[in-house]
């Protein structure tokens, strides 16, 4: 594609192949530039595992790929202990494609919080709108806040600062209130439909 090196792997040779790239002095890919998913609109086609390599000294790029089928366990290998960078990477894909990564020492969302259930929001399957409706969202936000009473049942009382606006839309009040965290910040906005 473009000039471009393209190697479509066997899913389970992965990490022997990146870790040849790696160390052999011949080929010295040194440098992890990316972990990613595709997802085509055909249905029939696989979901693709892809890396992206480059080695520096000879200034050449390799993407390499797996095919997951989409009915079977969206499961790849870790190469985190071959290019240490990947972890954020691979947590990243983990997170908007679900697919895991085995000997990742922390896989977890990265983006969206832990006790996201939507999905992931990257897969053709997820709606534009999400799983929930908007009003179901702002009832469970509440319920995710770290350190929020309801989310510790009531165990834990740690007080968040909020920020509180008021404003007059015609005769009815809006009020935006958004809870501050240092860990997360949800907007709670309890508003009117005022025409803009």
């Amino acid at each position: 594609m473009n000039g471009e090196t393209n190697v479509v792997l066997d899913g389970s040779k992965v990490l022997e192949v990146i870790r040849w790239l790696h160390d052999d002095p011949d080929q010295s890919y040194e440098y992890l530039s990316d972990v990613t998913a595709v997802e085509h609109r055909d249905a029939a086609r696989p979901i693709e595992v892809v890396w992206h390599l480059r080695s520096l000294r000879f200034r050449r790029f390799l993407r390499l790929k797996i095919e997951l089928a989409k009915g079977a366990k969206l499961e790849a290998p870790s190469v985190w202990g071959v290019y240490k960078g990947s972890d954020w990477l691979e947590r990243e894909c983990y997170d908007m494609f679900g697919i895991r990564f085995d000997g990742h020492p922390d896989l977890r969302r990265i983006l969206l919080w832990e006790q996201y259930k939507e999905g992931f929001p990257l897969r053709k399957d997820f709606p534009l709108r999400g799983r929930f409706s908007r009003s179901e969202q702002l009832k469970q936000a509440p319920r995710r806040q770290p350190g929020s009473a309801l989310l510790d049942g009531g165990a834990h009382d740690r007080r968040l600062r909020t920020r509180t606006s008021r404003s007059t839309c015609g005769s009815e009040s809006v009020v935006a209130r958004e809870p501050v965290s240092r860990t997360t910040t949800y907007d709670l906005r309890l508003t009117t439909n005022c025409g803009y």
